[in-house]
């Protein structure tokens, strides 16, 4: 996994370098995916979160 995570990584760096659009716009628009990426990882979060949380209730209740 490690190895998919560099080469992503490296490949992600090769892409964004590559482009001929100023260094802002590139800055400006991976702080937008980074935006919307932690936004989507804190819902994931949240829904594990109250899953887990329905299941110690159905624990509690069938005991």
């Amino acid at each position: 996994m490690d190895l998919e995570i560099r080469i992503f990584e490296e490949e992600l760096i090769t892409f964004i370098n590559n482009s001929p659009l100023p260094i802002e716009i590139k800055r400006l628009c991976l702080l937008e995916i980074y935006k919307q990426t932690e936004l989507t990882a804190q819902q994931v979060i949240n829904r594990q979160s109250q899953e887990q949380e329905q299941k110690k209730e159905q624990v509690v209740m069938s005991e």
